[in-house]
């Protein structure tokens, strides 16, 4: 996702949806996942919970199709992030949900996710990036897709992130990779799990059935 694109979502997505909660909008969302998706969401008390004891979110956004890669075991120092993605990026290869760690050891580990499609093009272009900077190994996961809920007012209700991961370890589902912002919380899963997972998510959240997307 682009620097633009990121802050849209963690800024201007909120505080649009939060001023305009009591009305049924068309809002159209221009980010460089969505292209051109006009999706209609009910905009009432988020993260408020219902009698039935679900809590209200924007919805559910799918990605299918994708690669999980990790640059794993690095020796911490300035420029391994840059090389990763300046590589990647100068091949033409996009990429999204991206993690960075530090270990006990002083060794950093970056995962995100990719179209399928790429895998194999990527792990040629890496294993150089690997050598150059003493990284132990370049692991990737084939057949990943990632599960998201949305809303405006996440960063004032705790507790979501919680109900989502309980939610897809009630359904059995093991959770790949995590990534947050102000306004959305995503999980890697595998990809033949995925229906498993936007199912258990429609037990645990409340939210208009037109605001759930299946990203390209």
């Amino acid at each position: 996702m682009s620097q633009a694109s990121a802050s849209f979502c963690d800024s201007a997505f909120p505080r649009l949806l939060t001023g305009l909660r009591t009305q049924d909008i068309i809002l159209k969302a221009h980010l460089v996942w969505l292209t051109q998706i006009e999706t209609r969401l009910d905009c009432a008390k988020f993260g408020e919970a219902n009698p039935m004891g679900r809590v209200k979110i924007g919805g559910i956004i799918q990605y299918t199709d994708l690669a999980l890669v990790g640059m794993m075991a690095v020796p911490d120092r300035p420029g391994i992030a840059a090389a990763v993605f300046e590589t990647l990026g100068k091949r033409g290869i996009n990429v999204l949900f991206i993690v960075q760690s530090i270990d006990l050891n002083n060794n950093t580990h970056i995962v995100f996710c990719l179209a399928s499609k790429d895998l194999s093009q990527a792990l040629g272009l890496l294993d150089p990036v690997k050598e150059r900077f003493g990284g132990q190994r370049v692991t990737h996961h084939p057949r990943v897709a990632i599960v998201s809920i949305f809303g405006p007012d996440f960063k004032e209700r705790p507790g979501i992130a919680g109900m989502m991961y309980a939610a897809l370890a009630s359904a059995g589902i093991n959770i790949l990779s995590i990534s947050t912002s102000m306004s959305s919380v995503s999980c890697v899963v595998d990809r033949d799990r995925l229906a498993d997972a936007v199912e258990a998510l429609r037990d645990t959240f409340e939210f208009h059935e037109r605001s759930s997307l299946r990203a390209p």
